[in-house]
């Protein structure tokens, strides 16, 4: 029987750094929508998730925090805000960050 060389946890984050490098070069950017919701509540919900990534009483609120969620994002993030009827009212991109020089 062959022994293996790298462990798991090893080859997990061998295989996570590349997807980040991947995702930086190719400039793959994060969504996050800003979604009304039956409650009249708005929530931010970025793009993959189940759930979501806050809640808001106002749509301005949402906005601003999907701004700073985008802002924060490594990649760069888009903000695409929702009317209440579900249709996409406005797309804002942050675009690609640049790498840190090393």
């Amino acid at each position: 029987m062959v022994q293996a060389q790298f462990s798991i946890d090893e080859i997990v984050n061998y295989y996570f750094q590349r997807y980040i490098l991947y995702v930086t070069l190719c400039g793959m950017s994060v969504r996050y929508s800003v979604i009304a919701w039956l409650n009249g509540t708005w929530r931010v919900k970025r793009s993959g998730a189940k759930r979501a990534t806050s809640v808001h009483s106002t749509r301005s609120e949402a906005i601003d925090k999907a701004r700073k969620l985008a802002k924060k994002d490594l990649t760069g993030g888009t903000v695409v805000v929702h009317g209440v009827d579900g249709t996409v009212k406005r797309w804002i991109d942050y675009g690609k960050k640049s790498l840190p020089s090393t």
